[in-house]
């Protein structure tokens, strides 16, 4: 014969079992609703200056020696722009908006060194502005604030990490650039 205490912890560890199962699904879906959070502003649609719904992107100014950054950083802005919807890429004889990015700093620095002068720990930054005026009368429609990203990264400033973190830096950026948008209008 079974005793009855047996009966009753039984019962009481499938209570718990459940208890436990249910708490753990709670969790992963209050930390799963907290995850989206931090990337919900990047699917925000755009939203444009009164009758503009065509753009061209008219203008990269790079003071930079990096030739690469100009045509990456015109095809980052793209990609952002276009993922978000509600905008046309056009020739700049048919835009309504003409587009230009305005490049302040570009750099790649030494953010920690061990003992022996070797660099640890790197970091790129990017500081720029983007502006819109209107085609017509070449007014000006739309000014972000300064955006500044960094991106730290270990290794070679020429190597693959470098190359990560320069592109990382660059679409983080593109993406601050159109939350902005968003944002103001």
């Amino acid at each position: 014969m079974i005793p009855l205490s047996f009966h009753e912890n039984n019962k009481n560890m499938r209570v718990n079992s459940s208890f436990y199962k249910y708490t753990f699904c709670l969790l992963l879906f209050i930390f799963g609703l907290c995850s989206c959070g931090y990337r919900l502003t990047s699917s925000v649609p755009l939203v444009l200056p009164e009758d503009i719904h065509t753009l061209c992107l008219v203008k990269v100014i790079n003071p930079s020696t990096e030739t690469w950054l100009g045509p990456y950083l015109r095809s980052a802005l793209r990609d952002e722009f276009t993922r978000r919807g509600q905008i046309k890429w056009v020739d700049r004889s048919q835009a309504e908006g003409l587009m230009e990015i305005e490049i302040n700093t570009w750099s790649s620095s030494t953010k920690l060194e061990d003992a022996d002068d070797q660099t640890v720990k790197s970091e790129v930054t990017l500081v720029f502005q983007g502006r819109i005026f209107r085609q017509k009368d070449h007014s000006l429609l739309w000014e972000s604030r300064t955006i500044v990203e960094q991106e730290p990264f270990t290794g070679d400033e020429n190597g693959p990490d470098s190359q990560s973190a320069e592109r990382r830096v660059i679409d983080l950026g593109m993406e601050r650039l159109a939350d902005q948008l968003s944002q103001n209008f």
